[in-house]
């Protein structure tokens, strides 16, 4: 195996264990926004936290797909993926940046400042500013793309694991 060829490897299986992270953080989210009860009763805005977590899990899946999608060909999923939750990324971007957008220096100018603290909120969804986010969609989303992954590993990862494999039977034969 090439120095590149295992480079890709370690990137491949890297991605999968942050992707694999990220799938199960977004279950966790899912779990805790659907709860009948919150963990801290007090903590009237641990839902408002949950889904703001809920958004940072998200991306960082995306990122483990975008990391795959360099060894191996996943763009279409991606492009699903965000297209399933347009507002993804605006709502990222402005929890990101919040400072500035309080103090008025966000690059998207349709947000109002005096507006950030201002959600509505359920347990399927999250409106916040113009943008939403629903629990049902980014489920399926975040389920698609981590199966995506999964299902398309770089022929060098492939090769790996033939080689692997071969060597353990003849290991045992």
């Amino acid at each position: 195996m090439t120095n590149n060829e295992e480079k890709v490897v370690a990137i491949y299986e890297d991605a999968k264990v942050l992707a694999n992270i990220a799938a199960w953080s977004v279950e966790l989210q899912v779990h805790r926004l659907r709860a009948d009860r919150q963990e801290i009763p007090d903590f009237v805005m641990q839902p408002v936290v949950d889904f703001h977590l809920l958004v940072t899990v998200l991306t960082r899946l995306r990122k483990a797909a975008e990391m795959v999608a360099k060894i191996s060909d996943i763009s279409d999923v991606i492009r699903q993926f965000d297209d399933s939750l347009p507002d993804l990324k605006s709502i990222r971007n402005i929890q990101e940046h919040i400072d500035e957008y309080r103090l008025g220096n966000g690059r998207n100018k349709k947000v109002d400042p005096a507006a950030l603290l201002t959600v509505v909120l359920d347990h399927d969804r999250l409106a916040w500013l113009d943008y939403e986010l629903r629990v049902d969609d980014a489920r399926r989303a975040s389920a698609s793309l981590f199966q995506a992954i999964v299902d398309n590993p770089p022929p060098a990862y492939v090769d790996k694991v033939k080689q692997f494999s071969e060597n353990h039977r003849r290991n045992y034969e």
